[in-house]
């Protein structure tokens, strides 16, 4: 049984960063098959390893998106940020308490962190770029971003 699964209520209409929830999504559910596999092998810690990563660029492009548009919440989302990749690097390293062992528990807690975040933060981050942008208007290459991850759907 998988922990989580992408939902169409999670749909922010921003196509990277919809695409990179997907990600994150499903690396939390070859998370949780492989520590329902095997705890404590080398999968888990790598399936960490790449969320970890994926994570990163997740954030990075959203901040950059932040950073464009002169988001008023940049500063509570970013902090959002900060602490999802603290938790998930903790897990990583084996730095989190005994008694909340790497287990299933752990990534229905951030499969209900990503759904959480996503409504409370992305969709407002979203609908504030898209009321910035001009209707059918994506941004150039030239703020660092690939094109498509600028263009709203």
């Amino acid at each position: 049984m998988a922990v989580t699964y992408w939902r169409d209520d999670c749909k922010t209409h921003h196509r990277q960063i919809d695409a990179d929830h997907r990600d994150l999504f499903n690396i939390l559910a070859q998370l949780h098959r492989s520590i329902l596999l095997e705890p404590d092998g080398a999968e888990v810690e790598a399936i960490l390893d790449h969320l970890f990563n994926a994570a990163i660029a997740h954030c990075e492009a959203e901040e950059a998106l932040m950073e464009i548009y002169a988001y008023p919440n940049a500063s509570a989302h970013t902090e959002q940020h900060e602490a999802l990749l603290a938790k998930i690097l903790r897990l990583r390293l084996g730095g989190h308490p005994p008694e909340a062992t790497l287990s299933i528990d752990l990534t229905h807690d951030l499969a209900q962190w990503l759904s959480h975040h996503i409504w409370a933060y992305d969709l407002e981050l979203v609908q504030f770029v898209q009321n910035q942008q001009q209707p059918n208007r994506c941004l150039d290459q030239s703020v660092g971003l690939p094109h498509s991850e600028l263009c709203l759907d």
